[in-house]
């Protein structure tokens, strides 16, 4: 009778450790997702910034 008890607990706890599973790695595939496009945000933003400094720059050099 033990024995069957521990295996219907099992049967019923399993269901919910899959759910659980299943909704965190789900939560950290997004996770990674969501900070590889903020790093390849940030790149992007400081890419522009530079940019937009050297244009100045140029525009400067034009106007003196």
């Amino acid at each position: 009778m033990g024995l069957l008890s521990i295996v219907a607990l099992v049967y019923y706890i399993l269901p919910f450790v899959i759910v659980i599973f299943i909704v965190w790695w789900v939560n950290s595939m997004v996770s990674k997702s969501y900070e590889q496009k903020e790093r390849h945000f940030q790149l992007l933003t400081e890419q522009n910034n530079q940019l937009i400094s050297e244009l100045r720059r140029q525009n400067e050099e034009k106007h003196l």
